[in-house]
């Protein structure tokens, strides 16, 4: 996993970011659609 994926992990855990702003991460390739799917426990669905 890269360092984006690692810092948007934590951000997510400690509610600095949101299942939303994660979603429109993926289209600019800064993290993966598994990324988000182990980051929120949630299937991505665009």
């Amino acid at each position: 996993m890269s360092r984006k994926f690692e810092k948007w992990k934590i951000r997510y855990e400690m509610n600095f970011a949101t299942k939303e702003q994660l979603q429109r991460l993926i289209p600019l390739t800064i993290i993966t659609e598994l990324e988000y799917e182990e980051i929120t426990g949630d299937r991505f669905n665009d």
